[in-house]
């Protein structure tokens, strides 16, 4: 398109030489008979084809200068658009490649999130079930097994725990440990809803406690229990395990019935 443009500009400059060489020779023929109306003609001849010589070169001169430099310029143009190409190539191709390269390490990242997710997936289904076998086995054990919230609700009461004192799941699950199986204070007058407080707050201090529980029916019993602090990932405290130890407990009553009959 550009050379094409060029030809044109260069046919109209070469008419327009030819045109002033014209116009000059009509006037430099007007100027040599006005002035020299006696010249020879052969003289005369001799003289216009030396002046239309002479102004045909400077015009040609000055007109192929300008598209000698209109030539090296369009050659220039082509050269720098041959560079911006290669500059755009080695840019898309560097492109190219970093797209790939993040492309993959995203496959690679996806790959590890899928893999991590299917891990916790499994080990979501392995805890649910040692959770089911566990509430299976404490639902079977012949000795007391309870859980704690932190605001000291029951969240878990087992068989036994429900035949001993009295209370079925639905009439101990959901309510506070204290006024149900728990007195306000023992026989002996001391706050047990303070220590229940601290028990939930300090789990590690009551690792083995004995206190006075108290029936549905009223009847006071003592039970030595063993305690266990369940945490959560993070390592906080969510409930607590309380689970009933037979040895000492029956010891404690006992101490406490001739403590009363001495009375």
């Amino acid at each position: 398109m550009k050379k094409n443009r060029t030809l044109a500009d260069l046919v109209v400059r070469l008419l327009l030489v030819a045109l002033i060489i014209i116009v000059g020779m009509t006037g430099f023929e007007f100027f040599k008979n006005l002035f020299f109306p006696n010249l020879p003609l052969w003289d005369s001849h001799i003289i216009t084809i030396m002046f239309s010589s002479l102004i045909g070169t400077v015009v040609a001169y000055f007109i192929i200068t300008k598209y000698l430099k209109l030539l090296n310029q369009l050659n220039q143009n082509l050269v720098d658009r041959q560079q911006s190409e290669q500059a755009l190539k080695i840019g898309y191709t560097y492109l190219q490649e970093l797209v790939n390269e993040r492309t993959a390490k995203l496959f690679k990242a996806n790959e590890a999130l899928r893999f991590e997710f299917l891990e916790h997936q499994h080990d979501a289904e392995a805890l649910r079930f040692s959770e089911a076998q566990s509430r299976v086995l404490a639902e079977q054990a012949s000795s007391i097994i309870l859980r704690l919230n932190l605001k000291g609700q029951v969240t878990f009461f087992n068989k036994f725990a429900q035949s001993l004192f009295g209370y079925s799941e639905d009439e101990i699950c959901g309510y506070s440990v204290i006024g149900t199986i728990v007195p306000e204070a023992d026989t002996a007058g001391r706050n047990l809803a303070v220590m229940i407080a601290d028990l939930i707050s300090h789990p590690d201090r009551y690792t083995i406690n004995e206190n006075e529980n108290m029936k549905h029916n009223g009847e006071r019993v003592w039970v030595s229990w063993t305690n266990k602090a369940i945490l959560d990932d993070y390592g906080q405290v969510i409930e607590v395990l309380c689970i009933d130890n037979e040895k000492t407990a029956p010891k404690k009553e006992e101490e406490t019935l001739d403590t009363q009959q001495k009375l």
